[in-house]
């Protein structure tokens, strides 16, 4: 009987226990529904609030649709390019060479940052660590330019018109399209070896086997400045109907030279 009276004893109060706790669950579900509604009409207030004033919530899909926009249009294709090349070598040239004794060269290191701003917008900086014709083992800037590509974008003609504006090379014969050593792997050059970069502007592009390349840049020896109003004029047309065969022809009006400063 002890045992038995023990018994229903525990079970009514542990009934008791769990009524008490269903009831303050109820209490708390309906305290967290009011604070919700609550919550909901503030917000809702505070949206119509903002729309009147012309701005998005931060947060809400008006708002990250705009973030979206807005940085995708600001670079969300930015790509960004660091590369490199070393050309090193033994060269020996006969007595009247340059190196008639023979020697290890360092014959070209450099680095390029080639980056992708927007779509068609492209930038391009080169520094050369050394060079053959450098006459020193200062770094100097190389080509510096930024490109706008297909600004004809019909059917068919997306590679028709391209700009460049900055420091590039005069596009004049053939040769400075391949005097880097990965595009030249035997680290020759011609006997003329005729090339430059200077500043200016360039409208290039290509149609089928048809390439050109059009160019007015500042003329002179000095990179930097431009000691007359008179300017270089330089072009190339290509004619490629098969990979081995390419034909070209290039002119050049190098314009007025200060005989004084350059």
């Amino acid at each position: 009987m002890v045992f038995a009276t023990t018994t229903v004893a525990f079970d009514a109060e542990t009934d008791a226990r769990l009524r008490k706790l269903a009831e303050q669950n109820e209490q708390l579900q309906r305290t967290v529904a009011e604070q919700s509604k609550t919550i909901s009409a503030l917000s809702q207030k505070v949206s119509q609030i903002e729309e009147a004033r012309g701005e998005a919530l931060p947060g809400s899909p008006e708002s990250d649709a705009s973030a979206r926009k807005f940085l995708g249009g600001l670079g969300s294709q930015t790509k960004v390019n660091i590369s490199g090349q070393v050309a090193a070598a033994y060269f020996k040239t006969g007595r009247e060479g340059m190196f008639p004794n023979g020697e290890f060269r360092l014959d070209d290191a450099r680095i390029a940052l080639d980056v992708r701003a927007w779509e068609d917008v492209y930038g391009f900086i080169e520094l050369e660590l050394t060079t053959r014709e450098a006459g020193d083992e200062n770094t100097h800037l190389g080509e510096a330019y930024i490109d706008l590509e297909r600004i004809v974008k019909w059917r068919g003609l997306d590679s028709l018109v391209n700009f460049r504006i900055g420091r590039f090379y005069t596009p004049f014969g053939e040769e400075y399209l391949v005097r880097y050593p990965i595009d030249d792997p035997l680290i020759t050059h011609s006997l003329s070896d005729f090339w430059a970069f200077d500043e200016g502007v360039e409208v290039y592009g290509s149609h089928g086997p048809l390439q050109y390349a059009l160019a007015i840049q500042n003329g002179g020896v000095g990179a930097l400045r431009d000691f007359t109003d008179d300017k270089t004029f330089a072009g190339r047309i290509a004619y490629e109907p098969a990979k081995w065969l390419r034909l070209s022809a290039s002119g050049m009006r190098s314009g007025d030279i200060s005989a004084r400063n350059d």
